[in-house]
């Protein structure tokens, strides 16, 4: 079977007293350039997409975040600048870190809807006012503001009780958090909301991508406590 092979930069070893990294570029068929990183001695991965408005790294995926301290990142990206991009290989990270998960082996096939949305006003604004010191999406601090959000939303009210009467099926739920994540998004840029349905549910799986989990877990067990019968009387 031919190996799968994807347009990236040839990878460079960067060694510095923080460890040593393989780090190289690729490119998005969305758009824009994805980093990734090996640190060769924590045996750990990380990637990110390069936002084309600043030029700043933007973390996907959970990672070990002191296996890749800020400046070695940057170093990466100012290393890599100006390498040519050509069809090789995929990276196969198991060849350099042992029992790597599968999501690191393949990591260069799983940006795209990331980087489609991290390129928006929208996603900007969220990471932002969310992003902790250590660089992580506060998920509890993010989740709490939708939930008072929606609360004061008589949209909402409206679309939950489409799916407590039964004219809504329950999977119209994720619609409702996607919704409710575009409008606070749109109320936070001061600006009206122009996102349709299908990019307000790639932000949301670009904000899971980015917590490692289901960024919005507690919004969701909300919003169904609220379309239970007993919740409404």
């Amino acid at each position: 079977m031919a190996a799968r092979k994807t347009y990236r930069t040839k990878t460079i070893d960067l060694k510095s007293k923080e460890g040593d990294f393989l780090v190289y570029k690729v490119k998005l068929s969305a758009g824009g350039h994805g980093l990734y990183m090996i640190n060769l001695g924590k045996h750990t991965t990380a990637s990110f997409t390069i936002n084309k408005r600043d030029g700043l790294p933007v973390p996907y995926h959970k990672m070990e975040m002191d296996d890749f301290p800020a400046d070695m990142v940057m170093e990466a990206i100012n290393t890599l600048k100006g390498e040519r991009f050509s069809l090789q290989p995929v990276v196969n990270a198991s060849t350099h870190i042992k029992d790597a998960k599968p999501e690191e082996v393949c990591a260069d096939e799983l940006w795209d809807d990331f980087a489609c949305m991290s390129e928006r006003d929208e996603f900007d604004v969220i990471v932002q006012e969310y992003m902790d010191k250590k660089g992580k999406l506060d998920v509890k601090r993010l989740n709490k503001d939708l939930i008072q959000f929606s609360r004061r939303s008589k949209v909402v009210d409206k679309m939950i009780s489409a799916v407590a009467e039964g004219k809504w099926s329950t999977d119209a739920l994720d619609e409702i958090m996607a919704f409710i994540l575009k409008s606070r998004a749109a109320d936070m840029l001061k600006k009206r909301d122009n996102m349709t349905e299908q990019e307000a549910l790639r932000l949301v799986a670009a904000l899971d991508a980015m917590a490692g989990r289901q960024a919005l877990k507690e919004l969701k067990v909300d919003l169904r406590n609220r379309v239970r019968p007993e919740s409404r009387r």
